[in-house]
């Protein structure tokens, strides 16, 4: 009789181990999703700015290169 209670409450935890496994796994998979879609957002927002800066960049480097000719053109003029 012992033996059948022993089997009975293996087979019971068995069944609850699994189910609670299954539902941190769930969890677990909802939580990474809203970390990924997290993420994402991030690095686009970060890509964006990236790209601004290099806009930048650009504008800055062809106004230094035209006042850089312009000094050129004002030391050609005065020599």
């Amino acid at each position: 009789m012992a033996f059948l209670w022993l089997f009975i409450l293996t087979v019971v935890s068995i069944v609850l181990g699994s189910k609670i496994g299954s539902t941190s796994n769930a969890h677990l998979s909802s939580r990474l999703e809203t970390l990924r879609s997290s993420h994402a957002e991030r690095h686009d927002a970060h890509a964006r700015i990236l790209d601004d800066l290099a806009g930048s960049h650009r504008n800055l480097r062809g106004r230094v290169e035209g006042v850089a000719g312009d000094l050129v053109s004002v030391e050609i003029v005065s020599t």
